[in-house]
């Protein structure tokens, strides 16, 4: 399974605090199916609520350790920065109108080329470097020096979801899609496997294996976060050593570079989420019953709790 994730973020915010992070009020198109909207939704809450369970809880020593791991400090005040975020994804709006983070699973068929009135000049762009419009939400999608301007799920790339965040009416809406490829799949969530034991079949114990839909909305959503360690002040994809994604990606990145990684973000929540049902996942991202990973394999890190 190939995880690429593209985003798109024209508007620049200049949060400074962690106090200045705004909720994330989550909205489903119906396009989305009931299980994504329920099942895998869940999944994504449990996901936040794990992550600031690890870190509030000071003899919970794996949830320190896979902090270290991910983020590569001891700091109280990155730990609160990542709990207040992960705090900020787990409302749902009322309605649509209420709603700043809009979800779509419909392959990216509301954008249409814009027209000259909502792009300047875009009439008399070539065809593959034409701005997009969704006019249902007023986003344009024009990014900066692109081979093909295509939005993410109309692409034949190997795209899980894209992020929009360039809303012509408020500074605060982004709208994200999920690409039929990571919709379609058979297992979309860590509840497909509330009854199989992770540790025991070696098909399972790695957490890049669970990486799937609900890892890509929290992904995502990171994307629509305020984030004052990059200069387009949201969670971006970071080409670190090893790329941007998966385990192998983000626990080869320095503190800086992961501080900024969307990817770490979720894999931070996914792998809270694992080890709350009763696993520890050590330092090359396999999984084992709780107590039982070698001490050779879990390492010496351990980020402190908050002060």
């Amino acid at each position: 399974m190939s995880f690429l994730f593209a985003l798109l973020v024209l508007c620049v915010f200049a949060f400074t605090t962690a106090e200045e992070i705004p909720n994330r009020l989550i909205w489903f198109d119906s396009s989305c199916s009931q299980r994504v909207q329920n099942d895998v939704w869940k999944d994504v809450d449990q996901m936040a609520t794990s992550a600031a369970l690890s870190l509030f809880t000071p003899a919970n020593n794996d949830g320190q350790r896979l902090f270290g791991y991910i983020f590569k400090t001891t700091d109280g005040e990155t730990q609160q920065f990542i709990d207040d975020s992960m705090a900020a994804i787990t409302d749902t709006a009322t309605g649509q109108e209420s709603a700043n983070v809009l979800i779509y699973c419909d392959k990216d068929k509301r954008w249409q080329h814009a027209t000259s009135a909502q792009v300047a000049g875009n009439d008399d762009r070539p065809s593959n470097r034409k701005a997009w419009f969704d006019e249902e939400n007023k986003i344009v999608y024009d990014p900066p020096n692109p081979v093909d301007n295509t939005p993410g799920c109309m692409s034949s790339g190997p795209v899980q979801g894209q992020t929009y965040c360039n809303c012509l009416t408020s500074n605060d809406k982004c709208t994200i899609t999920l690409c039929e490829r990571a919709v379609t799949a058979v297992f979309l969530a860590l509840l497909d496997f509330r009854n199989r034991d992770l540790a025991s079949d070696p098909r399972l114990a790695k957490i890049d294996y669970f990486a799937l839909l609900s890892t890509t909305i929290l992904h995502e959503i990171a994307h629509t976060l305020p984030n004052k360690n990059t200069l387009l002040a949201r969670w971006i994809d970071v080409q670190g050593p090893k790329g941007p994604y998966r385990w192998g990606g983000v626990s080869a990145m320095s503190a800086t570079q992961a501080l900024a990684n969307a990817d770490s973000f979720a894999y931070f929540g996914l792998g809270a989420h694992i080890q709350s049902q009763g696993y520890t996942i050590d330092i090359g991202g396999s999984i084992y019953q709780q107590g039982q990973a070698p001490a050779s394999s879990i390492g010496a890190f351990i980020a402190k709790p908050f002060q």
